[in-house]
Order: C-alpha cells, then structure tokens, then sequence
C-alpha cells in the first residue's frame, strides 16, 4: 500500500492512535508536550508524527511515541539514517526489534 499524505490523515486519527496504544496510556495523549510546545502528545502526534506513529505501530512499540516526541522527533526527521537509530533511544528488548549491525567491508 502507498501511503500519501490523503491516506496517511484518513487512518491516522485521534481514534486510531487510542486503538494502538494501552489504555493506561490514554491520559498520556492529553498531557502537554513540557517544553516543547503548548500542545498535547496527542495534537503533537496528528500534526508532526502521524507517519512515525504508523511505522511505530507496524514495529510493534506504538507506545515509544511519547519518547519520540520528548526528544522533538516528528515527520520532518524521516527518512532516519542508520547512524541516527541509536539516538531515537526506542526500546529494543521487542524480538522483532532485533537488528544486526554489521560492518561493511
């Protein structure tokens, strides 16, 4: 599937960040953003990191979004290069997070 802009704000909704997320987390989405913005996760989510969110999601750590945002991750950052993955700090003990760095020769 090709995810353009129309497809990515058509799934990627207030409703579907909820349905990704536990619901302990819920209240999370409606905190402020402290020091970054007046805004909440949730707004900083729909406005800045819905495609972020989505390949969060698809990895399997949706809930890594509010330490994205804290570090001031958002779209704009995509596509990460390899020797940015280490300073997204995502939570790698997920089995499927589980990449090799290996060296070129």
């Amino acid at each position: 599937m090709w995810w353009d802009e129309e497809t990515i704000h058509k799934v990627v909704t207030s409703e579907f960040v909820r349905s990704n997320l536990p619901v302990d987390q819920h209240s999370l989405l409606e905190a402020t953003v402290a020091g970054r913005t007046d805004g909440t996760y949730l707004e900083w989510v729909l406005e800045k990191s819905r495609r972020i969110f989505l390949i969060l999601v698809d990895i399997g750590v949706p809930d890594e979004i509010f330490g994205l945002i804290n570090g001031s991750w958002s779209d704009d950052h995509l596509p990460i290069s390899l020797e940015e993955v280490d300073r997204l700090m995502v939570s790698w003990t997920n089995p499927r997070l589980q990449f090799s760095h290996q060296s070129r020769s």
